[in-house]
């Protein structure tokens, strides 16, 4: 049945002319893709011969090597390293995206946030992304791999225009001109220089269970929108009531 499927939604993708996004790796079932599988690469080349892009999400994460050799073997193969931005540890996030920049063509690779739902998911996961992949640009830079014009080429076309790019046929926005390595570092420094003062907003009384006309239990939380999305246990105010274990995950910016 998901053979089946999946085959009919490649050709609904053929027909429309749009990419179709795969789930792999770091997925919502946290399963391992294995790329080399007989399955999988039947489908990838009925792909290939239907002219469909396939969108690799979270990079294919543990896999990352093999799904950016894909990315640089297949013409319709892409990379987006979205998705695991809010589970993984800065150093794995980091290796992720040095493993997809060491051989996925630059102008294939996506990064998403991989959020959704909750508004704090999306500006935690861009900020922590968009750190990662400067860090390891600098790294290409360094060793000589890229120059600091490249590189900012490179981190425009990945956080932005290769996206354009790969869904050309969605109504976006137009793509973002490559700034210069002088126009790069006024505008780092212009975005670390202090926001102005802004008023305290006005936030709603919170809404609490009540038991018996007193305070039962209150939970705070942010979801997905952490360095490492670990799990949190909320904590009960009702008398050392026994805490209620909840997913909730924090940010740490």
């Amino acid at each position: 049945m998901s053979q089946w499927l999946a085959e009919y939604a490649l050709d609904v993708c053929a027909d429309v002319g749009i990419p179709m996004q795969l789930e792999t790796g770091l997925g919502t079932r946290f399963t391992s893709t294995n790329f080399s599988d007989k399955h999988v690469r039947e489908f990838l080349d009925k792909a290939e011969k239907k002219g469909v892009k396939l969108v690799l999400l979270h990079a294919g994460w543990p896999n990352v090597r093999e799904a950016a050799r894909l990315a640089a073997a297949r013409s319709n193969v892409w990379l987006d390293v979205g998705g695991a931005t809010p589970y993984l540890s800065t150093a794995a996030l980091r290796e992720m995206v040095r493993d997809a920049f060491s051989i996925a063509p630059l102008n294939k690779i996506m990064a998403s946030t991989g959020a959704h739902s909750m508004p704090e998911a999306f500006y935690c996961s861009a900020k922590r992304i968009r750190g990662v992949v400067a860090e390891v640009l600098q790294e290409l830079v360094d060793d000589g791999d890229l120059t600091q014009q490249e590189a900012v080429g490179a981190g425009v076309n990945v956080l932005h225009n290769n996206a354009l790019r790969c869904y050309a046929k969605i109504d976006l926005p137009h793509p973002l001109e490559v700034p210069t390595v002088e126009q790069a570092a006024v505008a780092e420094h212009a975005g670390s220089a202090p926001e102005p003062a802004r008023a305290e907003p006005e936030w709603p009384e919170p809404q609490v269970e009540a038991s018996g006309g007193a305070l039962a239990r209150a939970w705070v939380g942010w979801w997905m929108a952490v360095a490492r999305g670990a799990e949190r246990v909320a904590r009960a105010f009702d008398g050392g009531a026994p805490a209620t274990h909840q997913s909730v995950k924090t940010c740490d910016v």
